[in-house]
Formats: C-alpha cells, sequence, structure tokens
C-alpha cells in the first residue's frame, strides 16, 4: 500500500487492490497514525490541528507552463501571481501534502480519544465549525485523487452532526450529503468506497437529522438503480450478451458500490422492486451477470466477484426477518418458501463454480464462489441454529447439510489453493536468494583490486533496479499472500462452526512450518478443535485418523523433494502432541486420551514408515530409504506421558513390524532417530516397572530384598551397580570369626553404628535409646549363662558362635560382609552374641529362654527399620 492509501496502481492492478482491500479493514492503522500517536507528547505542533487545516486549504500546485516563468521571476526578485497564494519556501509536494492530510485526520481521532472530562463539547463544536468551512473545498481539491479523497470522507466522522440542526444549516448538511454521494458515485477504488459507506452510516445515525437523511438515502438508491439499468439498457440475455471494456469496467464499478453499501445497510427491497413487473428486479439483473463466471472470460472476473458477493448479502439480510415462531403465519411460510427458492438457486450456482466440473470458471471466480458458500453454510449450520440456552433460532427452519462428497471436495480445492501458493512462495523465495546472491557478488566485485572507472554509477543503478524489483516483489507477496489467507479464514471458521467436517482439517495441518507464520496460526486453532473433540466428544478415534493423515501428508512432501529438510514435519509433530492430553497448573496433566487410542496411532504410523523403508530398501534406494528414518523423529513427541504399558504394546508391534519387513537396525547416524524412538519407549516402560515395583515393596512387610537403609539390592545388582556401603551390626562379630574384614570397613561400623556403643556386657538388645539400656545393665552380669549354654542358645537361634561352626542349616550368607537374602532376622540375632564374645566376663550368665530371644528379634528389627 503507498503512503497515501491508494492501493490501486492503474487498471492493471484494480482487481487485486479490491481483493485485499476487504481483508485489511478500515481500523488499519496507517504509519503516519502510529507516528502521530507516538509523537502526541513530545512534539506540540502535531497537536495543532487547526494550523494543518489551514495548510491544506491552500493551493499548493504549480502549473507547468508557470513554472519556468515563476523561477524566473523568482530569480530577479518578483512575485508572481502563484506566490500571493502560497510562498516558495513552503509549498508542499503532492507527497507532503497526503501526508499532511493522514496527520490532520490522526491528530482529530487522537484528540477525540483523549479529551478531558468537561471539555468534550468545547472541542467537538471547535472541531466542527472548522470542518463545516473546509470539508466543501477539500472534496473539491481531491476529488480527483483516490488516496487522499479516501482520507478526506473520514473527516465528516469527526464531526458532531447535530449542531447543523442547533446552528439552522440545514443546507449546508444537505451539501455534505451530496458531496459524499458525488465521490461515491465517481469512484470506483475500494477503500473510498468503504470510507465513503462508512460515513454515510456515521449521518444516518444522526436521528435529529432524520428527514434530510432518508431522503439521500433513497435518492442514492435511485441513482444506482438508474446506473445499473442504463449500462445494460436495450441488452438481452445478460448471460450470453458479449460486453465491451467500458462497459464491463462500468458494471465492475457499480457490483462494487452495491456489494459495499449492502455491507452496512439492508437493500433488500430495493433489489426486490420491479415496479409491478415492468422491469426486471435488481436481484434477476445482478443474477444474470454472475451466471456469466461459466464462461470464463478474465476481464469480467471482478465484475462476477461483487455480483456474488452482493448475492449472498442479499440472503444474509433476508435471514434476518425469519423468526422462530413453532406455528407461522401463512405471510411468514410465504417469506420462508421465497427465501429459500433464492438460497437454493444462488447456492447451486455457488457449488458449481467453485467444486463444479461443468464450468469453466477463473481462479478468481472459484475463490469467490467458495467464499460465498462457506458463509451461506455457516449461517444455516445445524449447529448454529441453537442459542446457548437451547432454544431454537429463526435459522433453524432453514437449516443446511454439505454431502460427504462436497465436503471432500471442497477439501480439494483447499489443497489445490494450498499447492499454488507454496509453489508461488518457493519461486518468490528463489528469487530473492537469487538476488541476495547477486548482490554480494557485485559487492565482491566493487571491492575487488581491479575497480572500473566509474563505479559509483553502476552501483547506484544496480541498487535502485534492486529496489524496485524488492518493493515490487514484496507488495505482491503481501497481496497474494493476503488473498490466500482470506479462503483459508474462511474454510477455518467453516470447520468451526460445523459446516465442514473437522477430519478435512488434516488439509491444513500438513503444511504446518512452510507457509508463513499467520498460516501456522491458523494450524493451531485447528489442534485446539481436535483436543476439543478428542477429549471431551467421544470422537478419539477420528482425531488419530487426522493426526495420522497430517503426519504421513507432511512427511512426503520430504520424500518428494518438496521441501528439503523434514523440520516441518518434526514441528507439526510436536504441535499434535498436544492432541492427546490437556494440561493444568504446573504442567500437571488434567485429562488424556485412552491409552488404545494412543497405541492405534503409533502402530499405524510405524507400519506405514516401515513399509516406506523396505520398499526403499527392495529398490535399493538408499537414499529415501535413510530419509525415511527421520519419521521417527516426528514420532517420537508423541510418547509424552505414555502410560507403560502402552509402551510396551508399541514396542512389541515394533519389533514385530521389524522382523516382518527384515530390516536390520544399524548404528550409523542415520538410524539416530529410531534408536532415540526406541530409547524413549524402553524409558517409558522402565518408568513403570519401577513404580510397580517401588508399591510392591512398599506393601511388603518382608527385608529380604532390602538392605538395612530400605535400598533394592536386587534392583542395583539388575542395574549393574553396586550397593552404597552400609553400617552392618555383624561387622564386629564377623573381624572376631574370619581374618579377611577390611579396616576402613571397620572405622565406618565404628563411626555409624549405634549398637558398638552399648555398655560392655549386655546379653540382650536395647529397643530404645542408650538411656534405657543402661538402666538394664547392672542386671545384666548375674544373668548371663556359661559358654556351652550359650551356644546351645545360639544354635537355636541360627546365629554364629566363635569356637565352633554356625548350627544353622544357612551359613552361606555369612561368609561374606553381604547381606542375607533368605533369613531377615539373621543379622539381627548375629549382633549381641558378636558384641557378647568380644567383651565377654568371668561372670556365667543364666540360660536365655525362647521367649526373651523372640522378643529380642522384634525389637531389633524395629530398631533397624527406624535407622
Amino acid at each position: 500500500m503507498d503512503d497515501n492509501g491508494d492501493i490501486s496502481e492503474g487498471s492493471s492492478k484494480r482487481g487485486r487492490g479490491k481483493d485485499v482491500a476487504p481483508l485489511i479493514g478500515l481500523a488499519q492503522k496507517s504509519r503516519t497514525a502510529l507516528a502521530v500517536e507516538a509523537l502526541w507528547d513530545e512534539i506540540e505542533a502535531v497537536k495543532d490541528w487547526e494550523t494543518i487545516l489551514e495548510i491544506l486549504l491552500v493551493d499548493h500546485s504549480v502549473p507547468e507552463e508557470d513554472e519556468s516563468s515563476h523561477r524566473r521571476g523568482h530569480k530577479k526578485g518578483k512575485i508572481s501571481s502563484q506566490d500571493s497564494a502560497v510562498d516558495e519556501t513552503w509549498r508542499l509536494e503532492e507527497v507532503e501534502e497526503g501526508v499532511l492530510l493522514e496527520v490532520l485526520l490522526a491528530s482529530l481521532k487522537k484528540l477525540k480519544t483523549d479529551i478531558k472530562k468537561g471539555e468534550e463539547d468545547i472541542v467537538a463544536s471547535d472541531v466542527t465549525r472548522a470542518l463545516m468551512k473546509a470539508l466543501p473545498t477539500l472534496f473539491m481539491k481531491y476529488q480527483t485523487d483516490p488516496g487522499r479523497m479516501s482520507d478526506a470522507l473520514q473527516l465528516p466522522q469527526m464531526m458532531n452532526l447535530d449542531m447543523y440542526l442547533e446552528m439552522r444549516m440545514i443546507t449546508a448538511y444537505s451539501s455534505l450529503w451530496d458531496d459524499v454521494i458525488k465521490q461515491f458515485i465517481s469512484h470506483s477504488v475500494a477503500v473510498v468506497l468503504n470510507n465513503a459507506v462508512a460515513t454515510i452510516r456515521y449521518m444516518m445515525d444522526a436521528t435529529s437529522l432524520s428527514n434530510t437523511n432518508s431522503t439521500k438515502i433513497v435518492e442514492l438508491e435511485e441513482e444506482l438503480s438508474t446506473s445499473l439499468r442504463d449500462t445494460l439498457k436495450g441488452r438481452d440475455e445478460l448471460e450470453l450478451a458479449s460486453f465491451t471494456e467500458d462497459e464491463v469496467i462500468a458494471l465492475t464499478a457499480i457490483c462494487a458500490r452495491l456489494a459495499t453499501l449492502a455491507g452496512t445497510r439492508d437493500i433488500t427491497s430495493w433489489m426486490e422492486e420491479d415496479e409491478g413487473g415492468k422491469q426486471s428486479s435488481a436481484w434477476d439483473i445482478v443474477s444474470a451477470l454472475a451466471e456469466r463466471g461459466r464462461l470464463g472470460y478474465k476481464e469480467e472476473e471482478l465484475m462476477i466477484d461483487q455480483a456474488l458477493n452482493l448475492l449472498t448479502l442479499y440472503i444474509i439480510w433476508k435471514a434476518r426477518g425469519l423468526t422462530a415462531a413453532t406455528d407461522p403465519s401463512p405471510e411468514e411460510l410465504t417469506y420462508r418458501e421465497k427465501l429459500k427458492e433464492y438460497r437454493d438457486s444462488l447456492l447451486d450456482r455457488l457449488l458449481e463454480f467453485a467444486v463444479g466440473t461443468q464450468s469453466n470458471t477463473s481462479d478468481g471466480v472459484r475463490r469467490a464462489a467458495f467464499q460465498n458458500l462457506m458463509n451461506l453454510h455457516i449461517l444455516f449450520s445445524p449447529a448454529q441454529t441453537t442459542a446457548p440456552d437451547g432454544t431454537a433460532l429463526p435459522t433453524a427452519a432453514l437449516s443446511l447439510t454439505l454431502d460427504d462428497e462436497v465436503q471432500y471436495r471442497c477439501a480439494g480445492f483447499v489443497q489445490a489453493e494450498i499447492e499454488r501458493y507454496g509453489e508461488e512462495l518457493e519461486e518468490l523465495t528463489g528469487s530473492e536468494r537469487e538476488e541476495s546472491e547477486e548482490g554480494s557478488d557485485d559487492q565482491a566485485e566493487d571491492e575487488g583490486p581491479a575497480k572500473p572507472k566509474n563505479p559509483n554509477n553502476k552501483k547506484k543503478g544496480k541498487q535502485s533496479s534492486k529496489i524496485e524489483s524488492t518493493a515490487q516483489t514484496s507488495r505482491a507477496h503481501l497481496e497474494r499472500e493476503y488473498i490466500f489467507m482470506g479462503v483459508m479464514a474462511t474454510f477455518l471458521r467453516a470447520i468451526r462452526a460445523g459446516a465442514i467436517h473437522f477430519r478435512h482439517s488434516a488439509a491444513l495441518l500438513a503444511h504446518y512450518g512452510r507457509l508463513g507464520p499467520s498460516f501456522d496460526l491458523c494450524a493451531k486453532i485447528i489442534v485446539d478443535i481436535l483436543r476439543e473433540e478428542g477429549l471431551y466428544k467421544d470422537n478419539a478415534e477420528v482425531v488419530v485418523g487426522v493426526v495420522l493423515q497430517a503426519l504421513r501428508e507432511s512427511f512426503m512432501l520430504y520424500l518428494d523433494n518438496v521441501t528439503h529438510t523434514p523440520d516441518h514435519t518434526v514441528a507439526l509433530g510436536k504441535l499434535l502432541a498436544s492432541c492427546f492430553l490437556i494440561r493444568g497448573a504446573q504442567l500437571s496433566v488434567v485429562r488424556r486420551m485412552e491409552g488404545k487410542y494412543v497405541v492405534k496411532a503409533h502402530t499405524s504410523a510405524i507400519d506405514f514408515i516401515c513399509k516406506r523403508i523396505a520398499a526403499y530398501g527392495s529398490a535399493n534406494n538408499k537414499k529415501n530409504r535413510n530419509k525415511s528414518l527421520a519419521f521417527f523423529k516426528a514420532l517420537s513427541p508423541l510418547l509424552s506421558h505414555i502410560d507403560p504399558r502402552d509402551s510396551l504394546q508399541i514396542k512389541a508391534h515394533l519389533d514385530q513390524v521389524i522382523a516382518q519387513f527384515k530390516i536390520t537396525p544399524m548404528t550409523t547416524n542415520t538410524w539416530d532417530p529410531y534408536h532415540a524412538y526406541v530409547k524413549r519407549l524402553s524409558s517409558s516402560k522402565e518408568k513403570g516397572s519401577k513404580g510397580r515395583r517401588g508399591k510392591k515393596d512398599a506393601n511388603r512387610a518382608g527385608t529380604t530384598t532390602t538392605d538395612d537403609e530400605g535400598h533394592d539390592t536386587q534392583e542395583d545388582a539388575a542395574n549393574g551397580r553396586m550397593p552404597k556401603p552400609k553400617p552392618r551390626a555383624r561387622a564386629r562379630g564377623q573381624e572376631s570369626a574370619t581374618s579377611g574384614t577390611d579396616t576402613e570397613h571397620d572405622l565406618f561400623d565404628e563411626e555409624h553404628n549405634p549398637f558398638l556403643e552399648r555398655p560392655p556386657v549386655t546379653p540382650k538388645r536395647a529397643p530404645r535409646p542408650r538411656p534405657v539400656s543402661k538402666k538394664k545393665s547392672p542386671e545384666q552380669p548375674s544373668t548371663r549363662t556359661p559358654t556351652p549354654v550359650r551356644e546351645q542358645s545360639a544354635g537355636l537361634e541360627g546365629s554364629l558362635s566363635l569356637s565352633e561352626p554356625p548350627m544353622s542349616p544357612e551359613p552361606e550368607p555369612f561368609v561374606t560382609p553381604t547381606v542375607s537374602k533368605k533369613r531377615p532376622r539373621t543379622p539381627e540375632e548375629d549382633e549381641p552374641e558378636a558384641m557378647e564374645t568380644e567383651e565377654v566376663s568371668e561372670t556365667p550368665a543364666p540360660d536365655a529362654s525362647q521367649e526373651t530371644t523372640s522378643a529380642n528379634e522384634i525389637q531389633i528389627r524395629r530398631k533397624r527399620i527406624r535407622h
């Protein structure tokens, strides 16, 4: 877009400008408006709207025939007649004057929004009085410049129109209407038409001037009807008649004006007016013009486009007149039947133009027909005919559904548009890459030792040509992107509204990451739809099908050399991983898809890629075989938070398919994605097994699989790592019995073993802290037994003796310092006996009963578990 806001550069680009203008919108701020907002508090001149308006009212133009004489007179010190209006020192160029007009408009808008309380009426009154005098001059001055006229038409929206009535200036208000209507009738640029209609709507909202408004809007409609019929005067069979180039341009402008006006005002009664059958109605005339889309004339593309938009707006306005009455009156039934007749005839035409095979429509007409077809189906979709409270809406009586066949054809049309845009984008990026390479080569030549005689001239010429070509290329790309995104946004709205089934969204997802950030936003919205359908509406199986289709089609673009890297497929896999679960606060999983559907997604994807790998391997196509392995990189993100049982099923299926197709995984770098996928599967499986084993150990009362600290020694042995040294109560006893005990181990036991600090003569182990055991120590020496009796007791308890081999039938675990895995209480029983052997006194001890021994076992075990 140019600085002056004109988006049409001559007749050759008028069509392209039309396509872009509705997508930009009137609320889009220009660069000048953004600069004014940024400098509002810094530069006082920006706020001085009155001075700016005075400068704009002066004529800054210099006639070409007077320019030479003007300069000669200026040299001689004389003042010409032109200098009486504007001094040469501050005369504005055309571009400067256009920018200053934008500054005025932005300044008034900023003033209107930042006005202080209590000063609204004063400021509005000052602005209105100034514009009452200035607007006729500005309209007259810029009437031939569409860019500046589009800005001038926004100035009436800054006024308080009620002041025309207060100041009794109805004639001036009527003249303002005439000026706006004149610009609306004489221009055909979309920006001028949109701003003119916005101003007309602003004036229609002034209820105090309703009489003048009603009169003027009727005059506008009559003038439009007259211009339409005068252009087609004497023509029969408009569907097949031949038009001259001027007639096509005139009809295109008329249809554009009608469509723009119908976008904000109900003109259905005007379109149905036929003067009692004496003449054709505007609906019939526009329908006949739209029927010419079958002929495929390129020069009539815009005319048919505007005609289809006008007919669609007519149906939308008529739908507002429907009622939700369960028992409609005869008038309401007649209204419904008439609307249904008009709607069905238009739908047949749109369907044929968009996805039909019997017509030779152009690309522009096909896009316009597709968008209008989707808009009508969104309006009358069964999913959109019910209010949130459950009541039926008026459109429920005329609900529409698209057949599956038509939906597939619409998805095919979208796929074709995506491929066409992708090719254009590839050509554009390729040309820009070549230009950048040429620029670097030219720079290297200029910096080389051998320089031409006049390098600056050549360099400037090359740079200027590059700047012009880059500007044209970037503008063309921007306009094409607007058109493309218009089609994609319409298709996405149809999916979200339920007019198109969400299974057809795979066509959009497959191209994620390669068509720009705007297109990627559409893909993210589709992922939200899939997540809602799969997790809340019990459509998980269909969602899995969409995910698989999108991944397959995306990866086939890489295998077919459409894309050079699999990065877009990997990015798609990361995006689609969010379809299987919903996260809450702190990344907690709130809801996830059922495991069988996740398994199905992975097994189907494994079947697809393994067949490809086997086929490429049998065909000795190593390049594509190695490229196919990158598909596992896109599958890895789908394993997030997978259930261990599901990972076992997926791993088993993977091994089965690998064996079935006789694929031999290798250790080269190309197989890294496969190995990473298998490793992630195995890690999920191990996490599940560890979790289950931990639960079993916690619930199990025995200690045969744990050491003193509660560590799983079997797990440590299975994982190939030695357990850490822990303080063991039997180490001192084993030191006296065997000579192979390590000194370091003894020191460790002395530091950490609480049993080594007990009183020297203690036949029993104290279950409580040391103060309790000290109370019992004076009584212990009198109860000691002789050594034979102790050996007998030790034999009953299954512990070791210093003089004889152990009586226990299982002595093997006590040969080395490792923990016994067969007798859980053997280490605790062995500890008191070892301590007795070291600290034995001359006084014999009495027999230890079996009951005391069992009590000691329980106490020692509690102490060990607590430690």
